[in-house]
């Protein structure tokens, strides 16, 4: 083995270098280091799905991780004096390229289902409802009419909500948007729930322009699910946002579960405040997918039930299919 310090040969099993003393990197030495690199890269992947904080900043990592690749690659097959001053490091850059890497391929995943999501819900609103002969929207508008006037205005859900919840009360469930059939939209005793008229709430503070909000990502713990959501006070005064208990929340995918809110929140914002908070929410729609890393909106709707009901997920199921019970 060659001393980094005087350049001299030692014996392969050698700690020290013979003419100089100085340490010798050994091959133990350097598998210890590299298998730290590899522990880092798999706690940023792990970090990435888990750490909200971070994932809220995934599109900024993600530009940074790509730069950071363009230069190592450049270091390590460059022809000129930088190459040749890096050379014996080209080990500890190829060992950092593996985390930045997972990074990028992370957000360009997440990126291409955005499209997906958007792509599936142009096609759903265009299903007919032969029921009625016309559109999956407009179907939902002639029960819901309200829903029309805020959904078309502002960053608000519904039309999709109603729609799988309808399916679902008549057993059509996740085959639903898969075909054209005829369904039959319900209404709000059918699907237990209520229009919010809370002039604080959360969706009034929107209609009346004195906020801005935009949900940022959905996690999970394995027994609920935590919405992310930025909001903005869009005027000089201080203003207090209410999330009701059983507020409905709009996932943007296909056979995704919506979400209901267990535990009701107020938020007081100051003048231009923006603030991140935190949603505790249940899935709602038991055979349904993850909702987990989908975009999703807030309704003007919630779920008509007691506090009993949101004990736990099992609760929020029962109530709403109570034959699930039987």
């Amino acid at each position: 083995m060659i001393c980094n310090k005087c350049n001299s040969q030692n014996k392969g099993d050698s700690l020290f270098c013979e003419n100089c003393g100085a340490k010798l990197h050994t091959v133990k030495s350097k598998v210890k280091f590299y298998t730290l690199l590899i522990y880092i890269a798999i706690a940023t992947i792990l970090l990435f799905f888990f750490n909200q904080t971070i994932f809220e900043k995934l599109s900024e990592l993600v530009n940074l991780s790509q730069k950071a690749i363009t230069i190592i690659l450049t270091v390590l097959f460059s022809g000129c004096s930088i190459g040749s001053m890096f050379s014996k490091y080209r080990l500890t850059l190829c060992s950092l390229l593996l985390p930045l890497v997972s990074v990028s391929i992370f957000g360009i995943t997440q990126n291409t289902n955005v499209k997906e999501i958007k792509n599936s819900f142009d096609f759903e609103s265009k299903i007919i409802n032969i029921a009625q002969g016309t559109t999956l929207q407009e179907a939902v508008y002639n029960i819901y009419p309200q829903l029309q006037i805020i959904e078309n205005t502002y960053n608000i859900g519904g039309t999709k909500l109603i729609a799988e919840m309808s399916a679902d009360f008549i057993g059509i469930s996740q085959s639903y948007f898969n075909y054209e059939q005829n369904i039959e939209i319900k209404n709000y005793n059918d699907l237990k729930l209520t229009y919010i008229d809370n002039s604080q709430n959360i969706i009034n503070q929107i209609i009346n322009n004195n906020i801005s909000v935009n949900i940022t990502s959905i996690s999970s713990n394995w027994s609920a699910f935590y919405v992310y959501v930025d909001v903005v006070n869009n005027t000089n005064r201080s203003i207090t946002v209410i999330i009701d208990q059983g507020q409905m929340i709009e996932v943007q995918a296909v056979n995704v579960q919506n979400l209901v809110v267990y535990e009701a929140l107020t938020v007081v914002l100051q003048p231009n405040e923006h603030k991140k908070i935190s949603l505790k929410a249940y899935c709602a729609a038991e055979k349904r997918g993850s909702p987990v890393s989908k975009r999703a909106k807030l309704t003007p709707f919630k779920l008509n039930a007691p506090q009993s009901a949101f004990n736990s997920q099992e609760d929020v199921w029962n109530f709403i299919n109570p034959a699930r019970k039987r």
